[in-house]
This record gives structure tokens, sequence and C-alpha cells, in this order.
């Protein structure tokens, strides 16, 4: 069933859809253990049935759901449409805690374009928040983090059942894409469902890689800095010395799924392949569902051969991606990849990024983006990624684009 609401096609609102979303945490229990529900991206599927579930000790403080959209620019207003706590009943919406106020940053590639402070109605049923920046802003991505929680009568957890974004743009709008995504999401559940049961049928010694990871913010101290900046500097380095190596083709694959809260650049996923345990290695199942329909939108995907310089069990992968995406208006997304494997597991991978197109912001031109991740192992199993990202619009002359926030991602 679609749980689609009709403030989709009223007035000048537009609604803007997604797949997936994440969290600072979710709630695991042990027969919960399989994560059917509680998952981040239950908030999105617009059944008051399911929830985000934080998943930390207190009252849900801190936390945050965030989501990505379908790039948008010229939005005069945003509208966040929410159910608050748990609304699956009315005893399980008191017996749980809810957030009383949040704040709402909207979000593009170089940082948050928009912020406001909202206090939710303690309630059961939908409830409408508008955003009204002072200017017109572009943005793809919405974060919601907790700044009062309500408590229970009962459990500590803090739930929001659904959320829902809707725009007031000059984007033109492609109602099929949105709906796309939105059935996306729905076989997502019934894969996790299905998966669910799959893995609870399992011994519990399978050698799960991690069936998901929580994720942190770091302290950007100057030696960590340094440090990032002397990886990138040697991953630069053999790179020009790899692409004078012979050359091999890649062939990319479908979209791999991670982990939950894990993130990793498709260029790794790949070189790990399936051979990797995790949640979704059920045959077939770590490979994401297509929501791009026939005719509405097209990514092409170009690949320059890859060069490899291998010394000892050290190698390097240096090659070059471009994406052209018509989702909104066209965008190019041209990208240098630098990786480095120890005997033959990717460790640490560089992308150098370059936007341009018509969604960019016209204030702005072209973004550079520059992200690196480190991998490290535990045996045979990822235990702990770390990355960095930072971003620096082309009208602000040249320069090095510093990193702009650093993420850690472990095991549990």
């Amino acid at each position: 069933m679609l749980f689609l609401t009709p403030f989709a096609l009223a007035g000048d609102w537009h609604a803007l859809r997604s797949p997936e979303a994440d969290a600072s945490s979710f709630l695991v229990s042990d027969w919960n253990r399989f994560t059917e529900n509680y998952h981040p991206s239950y908030a999105l599927d617009g059944n008051p049935k399911t929830a985000w579930v934080e998943g930390v000790a207190g009252d849900g403080v801190g936390e945050w759901l965030e989501w990505r959209v379908s790039p948008v620019s010229g939005v005069h207003r945003v509208q966040l449409r929410i159910r608050n706590g748990y609304q699956k009943s009315a005893g399980l919406f008191a017996s749980n805690a809810a957030p009383a106020r949040i704040r709402v940053d909207i979000r593009s590639s170089r940082g948050v374009v928009h912020s406001a402070e909202i206090a939710l109605t303690d309630a059961l049923d939908w409830q409408e928040h508008v955003l009204d920046p002072p200017e017109d802003v572009a943005f793809d991505t919405v974060r919601l983090t907790v700044l009062e929680a309500r408590k229970g009568s009962t459990y500590a957890d803090l739930c929001i059942s659904d959320v829902e974004l809707a725009v007031d743009a000059t984007t033109p709008y492609q109602s099929a894409v949105e709906n796309a995504k939105h059935v996306a999401l729905q076989e997502w559940v019934k894969e996790r469902v299905a998966a669910a049961a799959y893995f609870k049928a399992l011994p519990k010694a399978w050698p799960f890689t991690g069936t998901h990871f929580g994720s942190k913010t770091l302290e950007d101290t100057p030696e960590r800095l340094a440090a990032l900046e002397a990886l990138v500097s040697r991953l630069a380095e053999v790179r020009e010395k790899a692409a004078t190596e012979p050359v091999f083709r890649l062939a990319l694959q479908h979209r791999v799924r991670s982990p939950d809260g894990l993130e990793l650049p498709l260029a790794v996923m790949e070189l790990l392949g399936d051979g990797v345990a995790w949640f979704e290695s059920e045959p077939d199942a770590w490979r994401s569902v297509s929501y791009r329909p026939e005719g509405v939108w097209a990514d092409s995907i170009d690949m320059s051969p890859a060069a490899r310089l291998v010394e000892g069990e050290d190698s390097w992968l240096s090659f070059t991606q471009k994406t052209v995406s018509t989702e909104r208006g066209v965008m190019t997304y041209t990208s240098r990849w630098s990786v480095h494997l120890v005997s033959g597991r990717p460790v640490a991978a560089l992308e150098e990024k370059r936007i341009s197109g018509t969604q960019v912001d016209i204030t702005c031109g072209d973004i550079d983006e520059r992200t690196l991740w480190e991998l490290e192992w535990e045996g045979e199993k990822i235990a702990r990624v770390r990355s960095a990202h930072g971003s620096r619009c082309t009208e602000e002359g040249p320069g090095t684009v510093v990193f702009g926030y650093l993420q850690e991602h472990t095991a549990r």
C-alpha cells in the first residue's frame, strides 16, 4: 500500500520524496535486532504504524534525522509536515518520548542555507510548519535535530512517526519522479521485512560485517586535519604515478546498498563486491531497487580506464567518473578518484568532484568538492569508517578545498 497524502497536490506546494533516510542513531533491541522496525527510513513511508526511534541513552535531545531530496533552486518557502511521536496508537504515543522543539536545517553541498527552530505540538495526527527563507535558496538535504523532548510515561525512547516535505519553488516539478521514489521506499519496506525473517532463521554466528553503523561528528583538531591533508597529498602523488601504468576497465554495476549508517563511495563498494557479508548480503538483495522510471530522467555514467600502481602489498587505483543527470535540469558531476588498497582491500579513497549545471546556485557558479574516506578493518570485517568532506564555490576564486566536517561510522 502506498501512503500518499493530499498535500502534494494542493496549491503551490510540491512534495519532495526520498527513498531513504539517515539518523544519528536508531533503536535495536533483542527482539528487534534485525531492524525491521525503528529504522530512520520508516519516517518517510507515510505510515503512522511505523516510526524512527532514536537509540541512545536519555531522552533523545541532540539526536537527528536527515534525508536527501531532488536538488531544487529558487525555493520561496518550505513546508514540513510531521507526525510527532509514535502514532501507532494513543497508548504508544503517551508511553514513548517525542520532540517538543526541533531545529530544521536545509542544506546544499556548501552547507546550511536556512535554519529555523520549531515548537511541536504534543498531539496525534499531522502538524504543518512553514519555513520562509529571507531570500530564495537552493538545497538538496534536510536535517531535523531534537532540541527539547517530552518524556514518555513508560519509555525514554524518542520517536517520530512520519515527516513530509514540500516546496514552493521555481524549479520544474516532476511528480512521476517523486512518486517513483516513494514506490522505491515501499519496495525497501517489503525487502526489509523479508530480510529480517531470512536473517532471523540463520545461526547467530553468521559473519556480519555489521548490520548497521553508528555515526558521530568528530572534532576537527589541527592534528587531525593535518593528518588528513598528508593522506590526501599521498593519494594525489601516487595517482600521478598510477596514471603512467597500464590501464584496465572498471565496470560499474548497480548502486550498492551499504549497511545502515555506513557511508561508502560507490568506487569502494565496487571493489568490495559481494564477498563482504552484511545485512543485505542475501543473494542479490544488497543491490538497490531502481526508482528511475523510463522517460522521467536518466543518468549517464562514463568511466575512464583505471590505472593501477602496485608496490608490494600496496596498490593504488586512479580513474575519472563523469555522471550527467537530468533529474532537475542538466547536472554534470565529474570526479577524479584515488583509491588505496592493502592486500586487495580498500583502506582509503579520495574523490575530487566538480559540480556544474542548471541546478547549481546561480550566485555560486560551479562547486568543487573533496571527500576522503578511511576504512579500518578487523580481520575480514570493516569495523570503522572515517570520512571528511569540504566544498568551495568556484566564484570564490582558486584555492584548496578545506574539510568542512569529519564523521566516524562504527559497527555496532
